[in-house]
């Protein structure tokens, strides 16, 4: 699915059907083209495509003219397009159909086109009324004018990202990471790049306060437009504008691996707090441990005895004196660092999460949710803290609190599955914590509700279904049963809960349920009905039934593309994932030869089995493994998944008899 490749479907008949396409980032469109291609060597290109008659071709630019070449081809002329390197090269041949709208408040109006297979336009209604206002959005806030006459938009069965983008700009880490090699660029696309990239500017662009961050942000897009451009370069920008010396600051933050964590300590009516470097490891050797960053501590409320009207920490540690009550830092979040409170501190805002206090808002609650989960798995606080602190959290009612609260506490649950007795309690904890929710939310969702409260019931079932909530499976049981057996009845599993449904009946279930889910997924005819199917098949308890759903990953029943969502659902499920890294083990040939140009897919069939796996050995045999092979093209992947089992396994063996003794001393 790289360079200019064929993507096939099947039409509304049933019928197979291909279209041509492409995807040249990062260093593909030489497969397509003779070319210089790097993202600095930039030029214009003229396009011509010689299709048949009955196909549409699409490119970056309007087409031009058609000429009749032979009677059953003709050749399509684009427009020139303006300088861009050749990674944003971009055409497509097929059997359209597409939606059009149109910007309305920009000097010159785009034309906006979704297009999609025969059949399915309607499915880019909202796509194509939303796509003008968010370029009328941008155009307005960067003082910078979308910079073609139109913006197409495809949908394409076959395709590896999630998505392409033609015109962005695009953060690397550390977040600047030097590329020496071409088999590297696909790597550095990871969680750090987009994650720690977009917090980071987040940060800044809170602290310098927005419109001065805009303002820097139009200087530095005007004056670098159809050029190159270095982190410097932005630096300058926001310096020019901010009248600071950004990059003094900055360069920390996106040159230097990793980020902070403040250990915050009280002691005689004094607030003293410490910056290190943080690991999910927490093994941090001295010579790691240089950097001082540069922080923007966001107390609140802000203590008298700060004299930075900034509040920003440039050294190794700061005192200020106890405020009166509770107190934060990071206030809202906006911050790019961990916070290690006191069992003092905690209490104390505890206390005013249970209360509704202001204090505490949305933002303040999601990230101490994060951090104690975070800084319990990397061993800085045992995990029976952050336990104590989800407790706090008994009236929470928002999604995205409930999401993280949902994973953080799952996450335990998975990564100790081994455990039998700490599984079962923390299964017990989270029927405790969901059962008030599940009551409240129920099963329908009711016409009008909000997009927040639907994603809500969904996040609140699915945690109760793994959870083993007895009144979440019998009613998982008894919709499924409707719905596989009267069609008229589907609505009876809304699409945004029918794969948690679906995940339930089958781990609480056997062959029939299998049988009726995979019936779902072959006859669905839309992806993403496909792809929670593929999802809840990885719940599969039997191991047989589980081997059912490897072999076909690795067929022609699985889309190349989809083998991740396999892989998640398997990954997710304590009986298949062993038994999933060993089919890996044995396929390897097969699946490295099927995605040696897919960017990222080569890493999930590493990284997906083993990210749950907490079993110390199986570093010795991933890396035994691989001792023999060419890894260069997911190096970082395989990297990472070693570095996860160690985090894993080095927290069972820290944790497992104190959480077992608080799971007992709490009556779990």
């Amino acid at each position: 699915m790289s360079g200019f490749y064929r993507s096939s479907y099947k039409d509304t008949e049933g019928n197979a059907k291909i279209m041509g396409v492409t995807q040249f980032e990062a260093t593909d469109a030489r497969r397509a083209f003779p070319c210089w291609d790097e993202p600095s060597a930039k030029a214009t290109f003229s396009i011509k495509l010689v299709v048949p008659v009955e196909l549409e071709a699409l490119s970056n630019m309007p087409v031009e003219g058609i000429t009749q070449v032979e009677p059953e081809e003709k050749t399509v002329h684009f427009a020139k397009t303006p300088v861009m390197s050749t990674y944003l090269v971009a055409w497509a041949v097929g059997d359209f159909e597409y939606v059009e709208s149109q910007t309305t408040k920009l000097k010159d109006p785009v034309v906006c086109r979704v297009y999609t297979l025969p059949g399915l336009k309607e499915q880019g209604r909202f796509a194509v009324e939303i796509t003008p206002k968010i370029l009328e959005y941008f155009s307005e806030i960067f003082g910078t004018a979308y910079p073609l006459p139109k913006l197409d938009q495809i949908a394409v069965p076959d395709f590896d990202m999630g998505a392409m983008e033609n015109w962005g700009l695009v953060t690397s880490h550390p977040i600047e990471v030097p590329v020496n090699d071409p088999h590297e660029i696909h790597q550095i696309f990871d969680a750090i790049s987009y994650s720690k990239g977009a917090s980071v500017i987040r940060m800044l662009s809170n602290w310098l306060t927005v419109d001065v961050f805009l303002a820097g942000i139009r200087r530095y897009l005007k004056k670098h437009e159809y050029k190159n451009a270095t982190t410097d370069d932005l630096w300058s920008a926001l310096s020019e504008e901010s009248k600071i010396d950004v990059g003094e600051f900055m360069n920390t933050w996106t040159r230097v691996i990793g980020i902070p964590i403040l250990t915050v300590k009280e002691s005689e009516g004094v607030v003293s707090v410490e910056q290190h470097r943080y690991l999910s490891t927490n093994d941090v050797k001295p010579e790691e441990d240089e950097t001082i960053w540069w922080v923007p501590l966001g107390v609140h409320p802000k203590p008298a005895s700060i004299a930075d009207p900034n509040q920003t920490l440039k050294t190794r540690t700061l005192e200020f004196q106890v405020p009166e009550g509770p107190y934060l830092f990071n206030k809202n979040y906006s911050g790019v660092f961990r916070t290690n409170y006191p069992p003092s501190a905690i209490a104390r805002i505890g206390k005013a999460i249970l209360e509704g206090s202001d204090l505490v808002g949305l933002s303040d609650r999601a990230g101490l949710v994060a951090d104690s989960a975070a800084l319990a798995k990397a061993g800085y606080t045992p995990t029976k803290n952050f336990l104590d602190l989800v407790q706090y959290f008994k009236n929470e009612e928002t999604y995205v609190v409930w999401q993280l609260l949902s994973t953080s506490v799952g996450e335990i649950a998975s990564i100790f599955a081994s455990n039998e007795r700490i599984r079962q309690g923390i299964r017990h904890f989270q029927r405790n914590l969901v059962d008030g929710m599940v009551q409240k939310l129920g099963w329908e969702f009711p016409e009008g509700e909000d997009y927040l409260t639907s994603r809500l019931r969904s996040t609140v079932l699915r945690t109760a279904g793994r959870a083993g909530h007895e009144a979440t499976i019998q009613e998982a049981k008894r919709r499924f049963a409707i719905f596989v057996s009267d069609a008229s009845q589907e609505a009876i599993l809304h699409p945004s809960i029918r794969q948690t449904a679906f995940e339930i009946v089958l781990t609480n279930g056997g062959e029939e349920e299998f049988r009726h889910i995979l019936k779902y997924f072959q006859t669905a005819p839309k992806q993403d009905q496909q792809v929670l199917a593929l999802l809840a098949l990885g719940f599969a308890q039997q191991p047989e039934l589980i081997e059912k759903v490897q072999t076909m990953a690795i067929t022609d029943a699985v889309r190349p593309q989809d083998i991740h969502y396999v892989l998640a659902g398997l990954s997710a499920n304590p009986k298949a994932r062993l038994l999933t890294w060993q089919f890996v083990k044995k396929n390897w040939a097969l699946l490295s030869e099927r995605y040696k140009s897919s960017m990222g897919l080569l890493g999930a069939c590493v990284k997906y089995p083993l990210g749950q796996c907490s079993d110390a050995a199986l570093v010795k045999d991933v890396s035994e493994f691989f001792a023999d092979k060419d890894t260069k093209d997911f190096q970082r992947a395989l990297d990472q998944a070693i570095e996860g089992l160690n985090v894993n396994s080095a927290w069972v063996s820290r944790e497992q008899e104190g959480l077992a003794e608080w799971l007992s001393a709490n009556k779990y």
